[in-house]
């Protein structure tokens, strides 16, 4: 998949103007009947671990209080839903309005990571049962970094995410004409209040991304020294951009092929400038800390740890470079392959201070059970289900009109 030529773009230009749900496909698939059995048999695993307890479920130990479910499904995957906040911040605080057209997808996104993301949590806290105990001020622990991503996570989720994600509901309702009073009269609410949505929906996100860092940060000389650092608030918080982003233009590439979708080359080489900057960003602050703290020479020991890395490293920094071209960030198919690899460095990234490199002890090791292993994978596989049938039924996806000029093609590669 490439860009046409300048002599084929112009009025023939298919640019993303307006939403659309799949048409022309069924609702379920081969592929979307597997991923609800793979559903199925995770819910009634879960069903079974909170009646029968962490044991015969989790290799997780004294040492390894935290197992996969927060490591991967929270930690990391949280990183790949923020694209929802990546896009909103640059499209309505930074002026870049031409992410409007991906705004939807990348609001279904963020809602499917966090909301399997808390499925996780509920299955990986030992008595679910006591979160209650959250709502009552009193039981609060000021000082914990949990106890903010414990009021963040699932406020931002159930309050933020969910309201703005309501407008394609909304629209989807009022084609229903017993429907249509209702939807209109909610729908104006929600542009009321829409200013307060978009508020929280940047300022808890933000507290959340950091405060994984904060809670890495506590661990101390248990973390290896090329991951622990004072600024890891900040950089957990860079790393979610840059997550995002790469998400982002994987999901829309993969979806333009599979459900053959016209794409905007325009939108989708913005989006790779943006995933250049932000990589950029958080390499120059890794490795400019590592450099002023002395422990840049930790990276040039030859250990399993130093090539993880550099690894880390190399994904993040030689394809923003490249994506910071504007010739390479026109092609589609570019775009993609780097963006799968920032992406790759950035599930890394936040995987590694929690478990490849998180050393306890001298000799404690932990490895996930299979359960762990199907649960988790059977999480990943609802968020891809549901996503399934959200654009299928609902406008998510940007649909195309023909007819914009070469100048606004070119306007989103500079």
């Amino acid at each position: 998949m490439t860009a046409p030529s300048s002599e084929a773009l112009g009025s023939e230009e298919l640019v993303w103007q307006r939403s659309a749900p799949i048409t022309g496909v069924k609702l379920f698939t081969p592929t979307t009947i597997v991923l609800v059995l793979m559903a199925v048999v995770t819910m009634v695993l879960v069903g079974m671990r909170l009646g029968t307890g962490l044991a015969p479920f989790s290799s997780m130990t004294d040492s390894y209080a935290w197992g996969i479910w927060k490591t991967f499904n929270i930690m990391t995957l949280t990183a790949l839903g923020s694209s929802g906040l990546a896009v909103g911040v640059f499209a309505f605080v930074f002026g870049q309005h031409r992410l409007h057209a991906v705004m939807r997808v990348s609001l279904v996104l963020s809602l499917l990571f966090y909301g399997t993301g808390l499925l996780a949590l509920l299955a990986d806290m030992g008595r679910p049962w006591n979160f209650y105990h959250v709502l009552i001020p009193s039981h609060w622990n000021l000082h914990s970094a949990l106890f903010e991503i414990a009021i963040c996570m699932p406020t931002y989720f159930v309050v933020f995410l969910l309201a703005e994600n309501t407008p394609p509901f909304f629209e989807w309702l009022r084609k229903k004409p017993s429907w249509n009073a209702f939807a209109q009269r909610w729908q104006g609410r929600l542009v009321k209040a829409m200013p307060l949505v978009l508020a929280g929906a940047y300022l808890l996100p933000m507290m959340h991304q950091s405060s994984l860092g904060a809670l890495m940060l506590m661990a101390g000389g248990k973390l290896h020294p090329l991951w622990q650092t004072q600024m890891l608030p900040l950089l957990y918080l860079v790393a979610a951009f840059v997550s995002g982003f790469a998400m982002l233009i994987v999901t829309l590439v993969l979806c333009c092929l599979v459900y053959r979708r016209p794409l905007d080359f325009g939108v989708l080489a913005l989006l790779g400038k943006l995933l250049s900057y932000t990589a950029l960003v958080f390499t120059a602050l890794r490795l400019g800390d590592l450099a002023l703290t002395g422990k840049l020479s930790l990276a040039f020991e030859v250990s399993g740890i130093s090539a993880l890395f550099w690894v880390e490293t190399l994904f993040t920094l030689v394809p923003a470079l490249l994506l910071a071209v504007p010739r390479v960030r026109a092609v589609p198919r570019l775009n993609f392959h780097l963006a799968l690899l920032v992406g790759t460095a950035s599930i890394l990234y936040r995987f590694s201070p929690t478990t490849v490199v998180f050393h306890p002890n001298g000799y404690a090791v932990y490895f996930p059970s299979g359960a762990e292993l199907v649960i988790s994978g059977g999480f990943i596989s609802l968020g891809v289900l549901f996503f399934a049938l959200i654009i299928k039924t609902f406008s998510i996806l940007p649909d195309s009109l023909a007819g914009a000029r070469r100048q606004e093609h070119a306007a989103g590669l500079d």
